[in-house]
């Protein structure tokens, strides 16, 4: 349940994809014409749609896949008190430098923490939601976190706890820069754009992002690298076809998050926490990717559908005017 309510946050505003096209700026802006705000991506009526439903559904099928009681494999007396044990107290009788008072004090934590939530709070008053980007997340989850902590000190031996479980994933970014270069370097990028114009239409478009980026997903497993990787290639077959920028990203945006679900590298952290083995939970994060998937298939189809019947009736109207 844990790993799967990912799923929220892949279709909700923290989505890579449109926060990084609504930032001022960014690689794509010439490409696709100026910024997308995220109402026309993530806060689309559709996207909306797509996240209420799984925040109805989910819920659910955790309720329907949790094992009976019997069967049920609870957690180690051990490893529970690993996870409950509280933090090494502070010799109060050591001498502190008046660096080491500061380090250990909230003051600098919560000063700081409150001028960056007021400029982010006046920055969405001012400017509106629309106006939110990847910079100004980022920004917001920064302030947030020092408030939560009652000094530097304890924010930042945080910060290095929980890094040390995803270092591959410090690693493999640069990698994934690397794939950029390559793609949009090599001509390699006008290749795939012209293949996905030869198979699409503009009904089927989005779609066929949504089954190719969550296979892609197994490759690169970050959607915010693999948008970069991506885009250069998506986004000008999308404006060949007539498709707007905002539907190729949500499209993008449902598809990333799918695969997710049954490869195990954002899963890194949690099985390092609980000890487990991807195996183990892969039966059940399988069936919310088939739920997803199903839902994705919906979504991206019926607004195929709605195209062609659009078209369809244009059609009819335009027989009867010539008639």
């Amino acid at each position: 349940m844990a790993y799967t309510s990912m799923n929220i946050m892949a279709n909700g505003i923290s989505q890579a994809a449109p926060l990084l096209s609504a930032t001022p700026g960014n690689f794509m802006e010439k490409i696709m014409g100026g910024i997308v705000p995220i109402s026309q991506t993530s806060l689309s009526p559709y996207m909306m749609t797509f996240l209420v439903l799984e925040l109805l559904l989910l819920p659910v099928i955790y309720y329907l896949l949790m094992p009976k009681k019997e069967k049920a494999v609870e957690i180690s007396d051990e490893l529970y008190k690993e996870f409950t044990a509280e933090p090494e107290k502070i010799d109060a009788s050591k001498k502190l430098t008046p660096a080491e008072r500061w380090e250990r004090s909230r003051v600098l934590n919560t000063l700081i923490a409150l001028l960056i939530l007021i400029w982010f709070g006046d920055h969405v008053i001012t400017e509106g939601v629309s106006k939110i980007n990847l910079n100004t997340i980022n920004f917001a989850l920064f302030g947030l976190g020092l408030l939560f902590h009652d000094s530097p000190h304890s924010y930042i031996e945080s910060v290095k706890e929980g890094a040390t479980t995803v270092y591959g994933v410090i690693i493999q970014f640069p990698l994934y820069a690397g794939i950029f270069g390559l793609i949009t370097f090599s001509g390699l990028a006008d290749e795939i754009t012209e293949l996905f114009i030869s198979i699409a239409t503009p009904g089927t478009y989005p779609w066929i992002v949504f089954i190719y980026t969550g296979i892609m997903d197994f490759f690169v497993p970050s959607a915010g690298s693999k948008f970069v990787i991506e885009a250069p290639y998506l986004v000008p077959a999308a404006q060949h076809l007539g498709v707007p920028v905002s539907q190729v990203i949500n499209a993008y945006g449902t598809g990333a998050q799918m695969a997710n679900l049954i490869q195990p590298f954002w899963a890194i952290a949690y099985l390092a926490a609980f000890r487990l083995c991807f195996q183990e939970i892969l039966p059940f994060t399988f069936m919310l990717w088939l739920f997803v998937f199903i839902a994705g298939e919906i979504l991206w189809l019926s607004r195929a559908g709605q195209k062609r019947g659009k078209k369809c009736i244009s059609f009819a109207f335009r027989r009867l005017d010539e008639q």
